[in-house]
């Protein structure tokens, strides 16, 4: 993608504001610029400080990006792992074809070939 490393943006690492890796989540070939990624603030997981990324400690997207194939559809979903007191009065997520009603699906996963730790 135009952000990679080799079109001269900055490598994955420690340092990088994306963390050790990132997810990039495409819609019909099109970036959505939304990606999943490691934070080298891993303190601010959890909170809403992004613009609409979802954010991991670096140890847990190094374990996902490894594991997850190019193209994997995505799921993005409301409220799911949610603090208690944030979540409305349910008990249970609606289903719908094996996806939580109103959520929108983002796909496939691209990712960059040349990230370090």
């Amino acid at each position: 993608t135009q952000y990679s490393a080799k079109n001269g943006g900055m490598p994955g690492g420690l340092k990088n504001p994306l963390g050790a890796r990132a997810l990039y989540l495409f819609q019909g070939n099109q970036d959505t610029l939304y990606r999943l990624h490691g934070s080298p603030e891993w303190w601010s997981i959890g909170k809403s400080v992004s613009s609409g990324c979802v954010r991991l400690i670096n140890q847990d997207i190094i374990d996902l990006y490894d594991r997850v194939p190019t193209k994997t559809p995505v799921v993005v979903t409301a409220n799911i792992g949610a603090p208690e007191e944030d979540m409305p009065d349910r008990q249970a997520i609606p289903i719908d074809n094996g996806v939580p009603t109103g959520s929108i699906l983002l796909g496939p996963v691209k990712r960059l070939t040349n990230e370090i730790l």
